[in-house]
């Protein structure tokens, strides 16, 4: 076999490797989100999603590994094709206005609420992670650090924009408090379904952060329903 037949079979075969772990954690991702997550082995895992437990072990080693792709996956979710890198990401947002950011979150409040199973799942592995040598801790740190990054930049652009602030918080820890609030309104969320509004909270948050007027629905009656 020459060189470039096998350059071609490499390629051909990493393609296929990352096709099947990619249809790998869609599986778990899809059985998290319907039947929620509650802990347990890689086993368990690949009992509950239906997938070859060899398999998983070939592709990600252990169970933490998977949990972690599968939030990769759902966080994903929504990006539009050719923005999956992470600078990428960054500069999709960087880009966008604080109106557009603010339904941007949105937006993914509204996937999450479509899929609390995988809510949880953050929400437990988050708390496990609390543990200072738990081997998520570093990538949720990261995953944090980096939402936190997008929303200060809005934040300090807009206040740029807008000639300052009366806000005494910092834009670092404006996006601090908003991140709080998310988590916060879908713990309460878990516990007490459908007891509030959590988009409508959610939109109040990121616009009263980004410091935007309130945004304004027409009521049933026809009258002005601000959020």
């Amino acid at each position: 076999m020459s060189e470039q037949q096998q350059a071609i079979s490499a390629t051909s075969a990493a393609g296929t490797r990352d096709e099947e772990r990619r249809a790998l954690v869609g599986r778990v991702a899809a059985t998290f989100a319907a039947k929620g997550y509650h802990g347990g082995t890689l086993e368990s895992i690949a009992r509950e999603s239906d997938v070859d437990l060899d398999a998983l072990r070939d592709h990600f080693g252990d169970r933490v590994a998977v949990l972690l792709e599968v939030l990769e996956w759902h966080d994903m979710q929504g990006i539009p094709d050719g923005y999956g890198e992470l600078t990428s990401v960054l500069d999709l947002y960087d880009r966008m206005s604080a109106e557009e950011l603010v339904e941007a979150f949105l937006a993914v409040a509204r996937s999450n609420a479509d899929s609390p199973g995988l809510v949880q799942l953050l929400s437990v592995l988050t708390a496990e992670a609390g543990a200072p040598r738990h081997p998520a801790r570093p990538a949720l740190q990261q995953r944090h650090e980096l939402l936190r990054g997008i929303i200060a930049q809005a934040i300090s652009a807009r206040r740029e924009a807008t000639g300052g602030t009366t806000d005494p918080l910092s834009p670092e820890e404006r996006a601090t408090a908003v991140i709080a609030t998310w988590e916060g309104l879908q713990t309460h969320e878990a516990l007490h379904p459908r007891t509030t509004d959590l988009i409508a909270l959610l939109g109040h948050t990121l616009r009263s952060a980004l410091e935007l007027p309130p945004r304004v629905d027409t009521a049933p009656d026809g009258s002005d329903a601000r959020a």
